[in-house]
């Protein structure tokens, strides 16, 4: 499971100017929100694909499974992560 915490570290460790200023608390609580606001859109997304820049696409699938003779209805969620992008020519 990665927590709040281990994203604001990632961050700090990767790009330092990019929370300068920005209090720990309210840096976590901005990741915690972003995340949340994800999750969200996702779980209402139904059957239309939700992209989420820079992360990948997420998607609810719906199938059918048979349980003690009768078919289920069941949903899951598929993530597909974007292709890393070729370097540009020069």
């Amino acid at each position: 499971m990665i927590k709040a915490a281990d994203i604001l570290a990632a961050l700090k460790t990767s790009n330092p100017a990019l929370l300068k200023g920005l209090p720990d608390q309210r840096a976590l609580r901005l990741i915690r929100h972003t995340l949340q606001s994800v999750g969200d859109a996702v779980e209402k997304g139904g059957e239309e694909p939700v992209r989420v820049m820079g992360l990948g696409v997420f998607r609810q699938v719906t199938g059918k499974k048979m349980v003690d003779g009768q078919a289920v209805e069941t949903q899951r969620t598929v993530f597909r992560r974007l292709k890393a992008k070729a370097p540009a020519k020069a």
